[in-house]
């Protein structure tokens, strides 16, 4: 399996990178935004918004792409709208007068293959032939950390070297790695599809009560990644008063390696470990980071919780997906995408009514109400291992 399809499996690790940049990129350049377009805390919130509601909208849509396109044509378009979207936020801002409409506009083509992007390359992975597919699916999401980390330094360097006035050059050469990627899915093999005997109807998912929190818990799952990592950059420069480059290499940074290193650790190791046990330390470590970050007064180690609050949240979004494609083995690319689309909604709201609650009190107030999210996992992942001892 790993010869016939490696470049397969090497064109989804690139899909994961190109989800990473599109998550992490714009809020690198939150404060540049803030400062060069005058923009609320509350827009900057809202862009994330867009981004992750515009992710949920492709999500769904991917459903119907899917069977129109196939998985290939469905995850080359997809690349190239990233690419295209890409292009124009490093174009766009510079000819309209109003910038922050040219942010949303390119965030809704950048994201929409984003979302397409992320709703079909894990079923990708699910469909190769392995004994080991929870933690291959681990592997795969460990890329999108990595990803993240590389994006992060990448950006803070050249932001550096460059200067804030420059910035649109990291989205135009942000453009070139999806742009390589789609022709790469235009030549990789795809493994068979289930027979339709096999196959799970969506509908007939939806009517499973165990489902329908396994939704909610995947969007309790992106908020609690969300809400933490697209602050981080901000909270460490604004709330705990950290130069820029330090506060994104000890804040996101390290969130997106220690969140990289726990999804590595179940890839290599999975097969000794209970995935629900997994899940549920993860979300007490994640409600106990949360606390750390914003009750702890000193700037090193709030900036260290927030790392530790990467490590927590690494099994959380491929857990989920792991435990389901156990649980509903035929639920297929529509099932990946519902999936995917509930996460998208965790991770538009988290950032979203983190913004809402800073605007109207502190960052670091924002950052604490988010806690609702692990600790809503905690109490649903017990409830969804108990089910399943139950049947």
């Amino acid at each position: 399996m790993k010869n016939r399809y490696r470049s397969t499996i090497i064109a989804c690790y690139l899909g994961s990178v190109t989800l990473a940049i599109g998550s992490t990129i714009s809020p690198l350049l939150f404060v540049t935004f803030q400062e060069s377009y005058s923009l609320t805390l509350e827009m900057l919130g809202r862009l994330v918004l867009v981004n992750f509601v515009t992710q949920l909208i492709a999500d769904i849509a991917a459903i119907k792409l899917v069977q129109k396109l196939g998985l290939r044509g469905t995850l080359t378009l997809a690349h190239v709208l990233f690419a295209v979207g890409m292009v124009m936020m490093g174009t766009l801002p510079q000819f309209m007068q109003h910038h922050y409409t040219a942010l949303v506009i390119s965030t809704v083509v950048f994201s929409y293959g984003a979302g397409t992007i992320e709703a079909t390359s894990s079923s990708v992975i699910d469909s190769l032939p392995s004994d080991a597919k929870a933690s291959q699916m681990s592997l795969l999401h460990s890329i999108f950390c990595w990803g993240q980390a590389g994006t992060i330094i990448l950006v803070t360097l050249t932001l550096r070297i460059i200067g804030h006035g420059n910035w649109y050059w990291i989205a135009l050469a942000s453009a070139l790695l999806p742009a390589a990627n789609a022709l790469l899915f235009l030549k990789v093999p795809f493994a068979p599809a289930l027979p339709p005997e096999e196959q799970i109807p969506l509908g007939q998912l939806l009517k499973k009560r165990v489902f329908l929190l396994a939704l909610v818990l995947m969007a309790c799952a992106g908020a609690s990644e969300l809400a933490m990592s697209q602050w981080a950059s901000l909270f460490a420069e604004k709330g705990l008063g950290v130069p820029k480059v330090m506060g994104d290499l000890l804040g996101p940074c390290l969130f997106a390696v220690l969140m990289g290193t726990g999804r590595l650790l179940f890839g290599l190791f999975g097969k000794k470990i209970d995935l629900s046990k997994a899940l549920l330390c993860c979300a007490c470590l994640c409600i106990v980071s949360y606390l750390g970050v914003t009750l702890i007064p000193s700037p090193v180690i709030s900036l260290i919780f927030c790392g530790i609050c990467g490590f927590s949240v690494s099994l959380m979004w491929p857990g989920m997906l792991s435990l389901c494609s156990e649980r509903f083995h035929g639920g297929g690319s529509a099932m990946f995408a519902l999936m995917a689309m509930f996460g998208d909604i965790g991770c538009s709201v988290g950032p979203w009514l983190t913004g809402l609650v800073s605007d109207n009190s502190t960052l670091n107030t924002g950052i604490l109400v988010s806690i609702i999210f692990p600790v809503m996992m905690l109490i649903g992942v017990a409830v969804f291992a108990k089910s399943k001892r139950a049947e």
